[in-house]
């Protein structure tokens, strides 16, 4: 056998153990045998994207969840060291949502502008009195 030959078999058989560990991940993922074997092969693709996408979606609402989590759970330790009972804060009141589409996103920010202008113009406001 020349070297060429054997080269294109190594390879042959390293392709061949690719496509029979390939195999069962894509059954996980919902594609059958048949499919996978003598079906189009760019359906596989399609099946590796879809599970990109619902494993992007459950990542997703893992950290929303855990964002939610962390406000409650700093909302709660600054209750419990909380001298004063005006300086306590509102679960319902602090938590805030994430927007999700760009329509909310947008009023998200406006909100967030109008509120950083009003603080910043009450501190002036309070700076211009006190200095007087």
């Amino acid at each position: 056998m020349e070297e060429g030959e054997l080269r294109q078999l190594k390879l042959l058989s390293s392709m061949t153990q690719y496509f029979k560990d390939l195999c069962p991940f894509l059954m996980s993922i919902g594609q059958s045998r048949d499919e996978f074997w003598f079906g189009d092969p760019s359906i596989s693709n399609d099946y590796i994207k879809a599970q990109e996408l619902c494993q992007d979606r459950e990542n997703h609402s893992a950290w929303i969840q855990g964002h939610y989590m962390n406000q409650a759970m700093e909302i709660a330790l600054l209750n419990c060291a909380g001298k004063k009972a005006k300086s306590q804060l509102s679960y319902l009141g602090e938590i805030q949502i994430l927007p999700r589409t760009e329509e909310q996103l947008d009023a998200f920010k406006q909100k967030q502008e109008k509120e950083n202008y009003q603080k910043i113009k009450g501190k002036i406001q309070a700076k211009i009195k006190g200095g007087r």
